[in-house]
């Protein structure tokens, strides 16, 4: 297979359990569901895939549980759900995806512990459920996600208890779960999030006692379970929420401290010009300030959750 470019549906869905050592691929450019639902566990050493562009579900449903070490994918920019699905523990330490746009559940559903330390995904765009359900703990520290528009799930299900100094996510607009049920206790001060409008869930079920002096989720309207079961006392001075739709469970089980909460609230009612909202404070508690801002906020017919009048 030596000359081979286009490999589309080659083998799929047969119960192949191994290649033989001197298929390589070198020439592939099209893996596309390729060796999809085998029983592959090893590939051969010297598979390197250097000119595959497109991986889409290339070894899905198999039973990989490592790569070679000379696999690199540098040109491949379709990774979607190419090794979800099987049982991978680590990756080549020369893997770093430079090419990668979109990497959708990519790697979803194996037992990853660590990532390479140079994979640093410059170019990937959607990253949603790319590594849902690993088992990482931290991320190689040049991982910025400088262009990474949607982190939906991305992280979900891992043990996270820290994230890269710089890291910006500086295109994020979905952020739907993206950290959720992780083990945070702080976020990048370069992680502002000014394109985010999804931001469901996405920290959810962490233990983060401080965000980021330079947030203002400017862009924010989901803000839904975004801080749900954290350890918030404050929040950024500058944090306004004038976008927010939808904030519903935003920081149940969190306590902002009285006088930071009242001024949210006071932010909200003469800045954010949505009426109906759903809003939930948390145990947080406002003073006769923060209270007339929410008698207002009331009138306008929103819905609002805390721990009621100091």
């Amino acid at each position: 297979l030596g000359s081979l470019t286009n490999g589309l549906q080659m083998f799929y869905q047969n119960s192949l359990t191994n290649l033989p050592s001197g298929v390589l691929l070198s020439n592939l450019t099209n893996g596309s569901n390729m060796f999809y639902n085998n029983s592959l566990t090893t590939l051969p050493s010297g598979m390197a895939l250097a000119n595959l562009t497109n991986g889409q579900q290339m070894f899905r449903d198999n039973g990989l549980t490592t790569l070679p070490s000379s696999m690199t994918l540098s040109s491949v920019s379709n990774g979607l759900q190419m090794f979800v699905l099987n049982s991978l523990t680590s990756l080549p330490n020369a893997m770093t995806l430079a090419s990668l746009t979109n990497g959708t559940q990519m790697f979803q559903s194996n037992s990853l512990t660590t990532l390479p330390s140079a994979m640093t995904l410059p170019n990937l765009t959607s990253g949603a459920s790319m590594f849902k359900e690993n088992s990482l703990t931290a991320l190689p520290s040049g991982m910025i996600l400088a262009s990474l528009t949607s982190g939906t799930d991305m992280f979900n299900g891992n043990s996270l208890t820290t994230l890269p100094s710089v890291m910006t996510l500086a295109s994020l607009i979905s952020g739907y779960s993206m950290f959720k049920n992780s083990s945070l206790t702080s976020l990048p001060s370069t992680m502002v999030l000014a394109s985010l409008t999804v931001g469901q869930d996405m920290f959810n079920n962490n233990s983060l006692t401080t965000l980021p002096s330079a947030m203002t989720l400017a862009s924010l309207t989901n803000g839904s379970y975004m801080f749900r079961d954290n350890a918030l006392t404050s929040l950024p001075s500058a944090m306004i929420l004038d976008s927010l739709t939808n904030g519903t469970a935003m920081f149940l089980g969190n306590t902002i401290n009285t006088t930071r909460y009242s001024q949210l609230l006071v932010d909200l009612e003469a800045d954010n010009p949505n009426d109906g909202v759903t809003f939930h404070g948390g145990n947080s508690e406002y003073n006769t300030t923060g209270e007339t801002a929410r008698d207002a906020l009331i009138v306008r017919t929103w819905t609002i959750t805390d721990g009621g009048l100091e």
